[in-house]
Order: C-alpha cells, then structure tokens, then sequence
C-alpha cells in the first residue's frame, strides 16, 4: 500500500502498482507495466513540448534555436502537428500499455525515420 503522498497520487491515478507479494510474478509484471507507464508519460509530455511551439509559433521556435526563419513554415508546422500526433499515441500507450502497446512500434519506427533522414542530410 502506498505511504507517501507521491505514492497515494500515482495509486489513485493507477501508475502505483497493487503489489500484495512483491517477489511474485504477477508483483513483477505490474512493476514493469508501471515502469513502461511512466517512460511513455515522459515520451508523450516530452513530444507537447516539442511539437507545440513548431505547431503554433514556428517562427519563434526557430529564432529561439538560433535557425534561419524561412519564409515558407507549412513544413515545419507539419512537423510540430505530426510530432503532437506521436505524442498521442505515446499517451494512449501509456494508458494501457498491455491493450495498446504494440501501437508503440509505430513510434519506434517513426523516430528510426527521423534518425535515418538527419543522418543523410548531415552525410550529404
């Protein structure tokens, strides 16, 4: 049973696993599902932060970063919508990581994507 407050809040919101023998199988299985839980939460908050200013204000983001600001920004407010779309897939995931969870391949897959493009432009 949880004791701090911390514990209280993630047992009431279900990421606090209802462990009654913490050396059983099942115990062991709900503390990866929790584990699982908490990096898709910071997967999809960490994709709102990403694609949220490059959806809204795509020319401040980039002045901010320090980038040239195009004069064109349909393709990087596509990339701000598409990056808040794998966000919430990522959510869904950590939902219901065992109902939903292969969907999380996709941003497995989708995230090689990105890695492979940047790579080849930058070897170019």
């Amino acid at each position: 049973m949880p004791r701090t407050r911390f514990q209280r809040l993630f047992h009431q919101v279900g990421l606090w696993p209802r462990l009654h023998n913490p050396l059983s199988y099942r115990s062991s299985l709900l503390a990866a599902l929790m584990a699982w839980r908490l990096f898709f939460i910071a997967a999809a908050l960490y994709n709102l932060a990403a694609g949220l200013p490059l959806l809204v204000a795509p020319a401040a983001m980039l002045a901010q970063m320090g980038g040239l600001v195009p004069d064109d920004l349909l393709y990087h407010r596509v990339a701000g919508l598409l990056i808040l779309c794998f966000g919430g897939l990522y959510a869904m995931v950590a939902r219901a990581p065992a109902r939903v969870g292969p969907m999380g391949w996709l941003g497995v897959v989708g995230k090689t994507g990105v890695i492979l493009l940047v790579a080849e432009a930058y070897l170019a």
